[in-house]
């Protein structure tokens, strides 16, 4: 077993507005995803930089995983 494998990757704290953030929770808690792309939230008014920070940000915090589900 290689070592590597068994610790989880560390994220960066973000620098990702807030507002975006409350944004993604709230279309995270209103409809169903398997798994979220910076596309899903650029296909939703996200600017492709916001999106970037933003899967990010909720890696970061453990909301998703690190394949986006």
């Amino acid at each position: 077993m290689n070592l590597s494998e068994s610790i989880p990757k560390k994220y960066a704290p973000p620098y990702v507005a807030v507002r975006r953030l409350e944004e993604a929770f709230k279309l995270l808690s209103s409809r169903s995803f398997s798994r979220i792309e910076v596309a899903d939230l650029s296909a939703r008014g996200f600017s492709k930089v916001d999106a970037n920070q933003t899967v990010a940000g909720l890696k970061f915090l453990g909301v998703i995983s690190e394949d986006g589900t």
